[in-house]
């Protein structure tokens, strides 16, 4: 069992992680009066999954989190963010998994896994909540709140966020600064996305007053720890200590949609996400038609794409309005802009950027592709410095099914590196596709 070390974080909480419309801390002589009706508790339970298997977990990359391949020496082609992600999530997956255990012996009360446990940061022994009522403070448990559960997440991974929660006083801004202070993840930001994106693995969830990891399976489920700081009475209590309150997961869409809960975890929710420092500029086309070369032919009209034949591109959210027969939308968080291409000239570099780099170095070159049109599939190949990287690659067989393709490159003496995509289709009917989160960095 890995070692859950953390020193117990006394300071201003940002997240509170229970029912608490004004958002403060409850004093400690409330009267033992339970924040949540009996129908809102009853959905809370059952808005709550089923710990998966590691293996049905993946980062954004698509790849399985459990691998923990050192993304230095263990050679995989991956990104910080992306290695990060990966084992904030299987950490939280081992931490959720302990509620198939019930902690007992040691002391009581017995309980399943890490139980709901106000202002507690330290699950390396029994405390007593610093918060709540009496009724909750009565009992040390093995357990934390929802930031204690994001504060070890990134504590028992390398990232020293403590600290800087103790400085700052509040988590999200703690974890930037942590990433800035690190050796190892320097390069990553935390980025509030867009009302609306499409959330992706490894999103911190954040609502007024709770907080939560995400990962995908089948659906969007998160990783929390949630509880009642005031229960009114013991059976309210021995709900903070089962299998559906503390550390486990739950559906974010039947949290968010029951009418019982949706005025406690709403759909007012932002996303924060773990991004890259990115040696590319404007790889998610974020700013538009700009900061590459390409040889295709721009419009920004509706249908604009539909009387170009193939040489035309585009930079939009949905394909579909750039042409009346393509179908796919922007890879980044569903809001975002793309690069829209009707292919079909293999002579013609669709994307290009040269890139400052250092000498003899290892660089991951990662980027996202989706067929629009399904008549004729593109295949796009990847030079570097006019040689050639790997094998040409076929794009997907369904319409906006997001791929990734990744390669790796070393500079040798080479100063810098021009990085070109080609589509070597030479179809004049079908042969469309989208490019979307190009990514080039350090090994």
């Amino acid at each position: 069992m890995r070692q859950y070390i953390l020193i117990l974080i006394f300071g201003l909480v940002l997240f509170s992680c229970h029912k608490n419309d004004s958002g403060s801390t409850p004093p400690t002589n409330e009267p033992l009066v339970d924040g949540l009706t009996d129908e809102q508790d009853s959905a809370i339970a059952a808005s709550s999954v089923p710990n998966p298997a590691l293996s049905e977990i993946k980062d954004f990359l698509d790849d399985p989190v459990g691998r923990h391949i050192n993304r230095v020496e263990g050679g995989a082609i991956t990104t910080p963010a992306a290695y990060l992600v990966g084992k904030l999530l299987s950490t939280a997956n081992d931490l959720a998994e302990r509620k198939k255990t019930v902690f007992h012996n040691e002391a009581t009360p017995e309980h399943y896994g890490f139980a709901y446990s106000y202002g507690i940061r330290d699950l390396n022994a029994r405390h007593f909540p610093t918060g709540g009522n009496s009724k909750h403070k009565s009992q040390a448990v093995f357990g934390t709140d929802c930031s204690g559960f994001i504060i070890n997440l990134f504590e028992l991974n390398g990232v020293n966020v403590k600290s800087s929660f103790v400085q700052d006083g509040t988590l999200l801004p703690a974890i930037q600064q942590a990433f800035s202070v690190s050796s190892e993840y320097s390069s990553l930001k935390l980025e509030e996305q867009p009302s609306g994106a499409t959330v992706r693995a490894g999103d911190l969830i954040v609502w007024s007053n709770h907080i939560g990891i995400a990962f995908i399976k089948n659906e969007v489920q998160v990783y929390n720890s949630n509880g009642q700081p005031n229960p009114k009475d013991d059976a309210a209590q021995a709900k903070n200590l089962g299998v559906t309150r503390g550390i486990h997961a739950f559906s974010l869409s039947t949290m968010i949609q029951d009418p019982q809960t949706k005025n406690y975890w709403g759909p007012n929710y932002k996303i924060y996400r773990i991004t890259d420092q990115n040696l590319i500029t404007n790889g998610d086309f974020s700013l538009g038609n700009k900061d590459f070369i390409t040889n295709y032919s721009f419009c920004d009209a509706a249908n604009c794409l539909y009387p170009l034949a193939n040489n035309g591109y585009s930079i939009a959210n949905d394909a579909s309005t750039r042409h009346k027969l393509f179908s796919g939308i922007d890879h980044t968080n569903g809001k975002g802009l793309f690069m829209i291409v009707n292919g079909g000239i293999s002579s013609a570099v669709v994307w290009e950027q040269t890139l400052n780099v250092s000498k003899n170095t290892d660089y991951n070159f990662i980027g996202w592709y989706c067929t629009l049109n399904t008549t004729s599939i593109p295949t796009l190949a990847i030079l570097i410095n006019g040689i050639q990287i790997g094998s040409p690659f076929a794009s997907p067989s369904t319409l906006n099914s997001w791929k990734n393709f990744r390669i790796t490159w070393n500079s040798a003496s080479n100063k810098t590196a021009k990085i070109q995509i080609f589509d070597t289709n030479n179809a004049a009917s079908g042969n469309d596709f989208g490019i979307d989160d190009l990514y080039f960095g350090k090994k």
